[in-house]
């Protein structure tokens, strides 16, 4: 049966609005689901620039009371550096302070090379134990011999095991 010419008007208009809101639908949820994604890759990439842009800089090991104290000074200062941790729940908190970071371990060497060790003017290890301040000062040391080490102890004893690990 053949359509009048009102009732092909009324297909073709159908079948244009149908497309229309078929392709917004998805065009939406494309960028709904892509767009953080993406946005994400773009952030990391400005952040891996920045790291690789810094010379002379400090690296702290530890985001913690100490480690943010230490931030906050070397801001004051206007002094570059970065930070290092494992916890991947102060990301959000790190990227919206503008604060350049690595999560991963102080202790790898392949973080600490990432964090450009061997361009950096000093490594301050903020850890909250021992074991892994002496594991991250002997990187440290192995890895930029002339580089200037300060570490936290938790227990006084310790201090003279940090000086033998590499400490200043």
């Amino acid at each position: 049966q053949q359509l009048s010419p009102q009732g092909r008007l009324f297909t073709i208009v159908l079948i244009l609005l149908g497309v229309g809101i078929a392709t917004t639908v998805i065009s939406n949820a494309f960028s709904i689901i892509v767009g953080p994604l993406l946005w994400s890759t773009l952030e990391q990439r400005r952040m891996q620039q920045k790291i690789k842009d810094l010379d002379r800089h400090y690296i702290v090991c530890g985001y913690g009371r100490m480690g943010r104290q230490i931030v906050s000074d070397l801001r004051a200062r206007r002094e570059p550096f970065i930070v290092i941790d494992t916890s991947p729940e102060l990301e959000p908190l790190l990227r919206e302070s503008e604060t350049p970071y690595i999560i991963g371990s102080a202790m790898d060497d392949e973080v600490l090379l990432q964090a450009g060790i061997e361009r950096a003017r000093g490594i301050v290890s903020a850890l909250n134990n021992d074991a892994s301040n002496v594991m991250t000062v002997l990187s440290a040391r192995e890895l930029n011999p002339n580089i200037y080490i300060v570490a936290r102890v938790v227990r006084a004893e310790t201090e003279s095991k940090v000086r033998r690990a590499g400490a200043n």
